[in-house]
């Protein structure tokens, strides 16, 4: 966990922060809400943390960090900027704030661990689970970014955790596995899919009897109820606000990507993604179906059952609501979910192969896997980002104007810089743009620096591209160019 943590310190040291849209719930929210926390008036603010907004828990799931790097600030003597104009400096540095949000996703690595042992598993068959996923690049990719995501999968695990307590009727666990699914739903509303298959393990498949089905679906919706009421009396209320009607709207307008690639777009993304380790994935999972297909005596065969019927439940709807009915499209954020599942599957096939083949076969595999995972994990660790490069562009020419060879619609998110009419260094394609429309050609004038832009990154293509997206980026690359258009522009 300690080199989990050290390798998303190192992702984070180049910044990156801000880049995705989504990243503004944190700068535009949270930030304002712990100044105002500093600043002694509390109780104006805590009534905002219970009104619903887009997966509304996030705000409130980030607030220590904001409150955190808000005492750093003051505390700090060469500050010239207030707090809040710190943040609207779209180009500052914002790598403080982002080393709690790669927090969360080394805790889920050591909870995995945890969740195999409780499932019965051995320490062997844990420490295998706790290493692919720390050797995933998709549980790795996000750790620099100012999202919840990871927080969210942090609820769900520790829910899974919960719910594999060995008890048929367990008060205190149906409520924990209640309040903790609740909160990982609210925190990241599209993981819904994952709270849903961890509550149809607890209350359907690890119950012995119809009886016991009824206790723990009882259990689990009054622990989420400690939230969930009082945030729709609060909503309904106070506020005037439909909480339901806003939660369909939200699932309404989720409309980016395409709906036909539900279905397969797990297979891909991950593919894309994890690269080598996929295939690593691929014998694990065809080595423990095998076990389960074999029908031989096994005393471990209810835990491989629990997994595969876990990542079954968990894929089955995805591709039924994306595919089949054209209700949701999914994005790699949220097929990532599997990802715990393939980790816990993997571990229970190869744990008695790594027995087997003793400890420097089991070495030379383990380093094998490490040497492929560092070098995903490189292919994200070297990317640049517009707002990093516009500032060192800044500093270095003074006045640039920021222009696009995407044709409209397109529109940068939400890195907002007017043109400058008659500048003469134009940097072009230095935003987040969407939709992403056939290019026109560069400005004349002499390329002075050319770096590719993140979107040539795979996994970022899918999060709500279309194929014909991806097809416009890959067919040339795309790449932020700065343009040198000469002196007399300037005349």
């Amino acid at each position: 966990m300690f080199i989990a943590f050290a390798l998303r310190l190192l992702l984070l040291a180049d910044g990156g922060q801000r880049y995705f849209p989504d990243e503004h719930r944190y700068y535009h929210f949270t930030i304002a809400f712990a100044d105002t926390i500093f600043e002694g008036d509390v109780l104006s603010g805590f009534g905002s943390l219970l009104e619903y907004r887009t997966h509304p828990g996030a705000y409130a799931a980030t607030i220590i960090p904001a409150f955190i790097h808000r005492i750093v600030f003051e505390l700090s003597a060469d500050n010239e900027l207030t707090w809040r104009d710190y943040w609207k400096d779209q180009t500052g540095d914002f790598r403080f704030s982002a080393i709690f949000f790669a927090i969360p996703s080394v805790l889920s690595i050591g909870l995995i661990y945890c969740i195999a042992l409780r499932a019965g598993a051995d320490d062997l068959e844990g420490l295998i689970a706790a290493f692919l996923l720390a050797a995933s690049n998709s549980w790795f990719i996000w750790s620099r970014h100012f999202l919840t995501y990871d927080v969210s999968m942090l609820f769900a695990l520790a829910a899974l955790y919960v719910a594999l307590r060995p008890r048929e009727v367990d008060l205190r666990g149906g409520l924990l596995t209640g309040f903790f699914l609740f909160c990982a739903f609210w925190i990241y509303t599209n993981h819904v899919f994952l709270v849903c298959t961890i509550g149809f393990l607890y209350c359907l498949h690890l119950a012995s009897n119809p009886r016991v089905m009824i206790v723990r679906l009882c259990f689990v919706s009054i622990g989420a109820s400690l939230l969930l009421i009082p945030i729709l009396i609060y909503n309904y209320a106070v506020l005037n606000i439909d909480v339901f009607a806003g939660l369909l709207s939200q699932v309404e307008g989720i409309t980016q990507g395409r709906y036909e690639e539900g279905a397969v777009l797990p297979f891909i993304y991950l593919l894309e993604t994890e690269g080598l380790v996929s295939l690593v994935w691929v014998l694990g999972l065809m080595l423990a179906s095998w076990d389960v297909l074999s029908r031989r005596p096994n005393r471990r065969r209810h835990r491989i059952m629990l997994w595969l019927v876990a990542l079954v439940v968990l894929y089955g709807p995805m591709a039924l609501l994306s595919t089949g009915l054209h209700v949701v499209v999914l994005f790699g954020r949220t097929v990532r979910t599997l990802v715990p599942f393939i980790a816990l599957i993997c571990a229970f096939a190869f744990a008695p192969l790594a027995k087997r083949c003793g400890y420097r076969l089991t070495a030379l595999s383990v380093a094998g896997i490490t040497v492929v995972a560092l070098m995903n994990f490189i292919g994200v660790i070297s990317q640049q980002y517009h707002m990093e490069l516009t500032r060192q562009v800044r500093d270095e020419y003074g006045a640039v104007s920021l222009t696009t060879t995407f044709s409209p619609p397109s529109r940068s998110h939400p890195f907002k810089n007017p043109v400058l009419e008659g500048a003469r260094y134009e940097f072009v394609n230095a935003g987040y743009y969407y939709p992403i429309t056939e290019m026109t050609d560069l400005p004349d004038g002499k390329v002075l620096l050319k770096v590719a832009h993140p979107f040539n990154y795979k996994p970022w293509q899918y999060e709500g591209m279309t194929p014909e997206m991806r097809e416009i980026i890959n067919r040339d690359g795309l790449y932020m160019w700065l343009i040198d258009k000469g002196p007399s522009v300037e005349e």
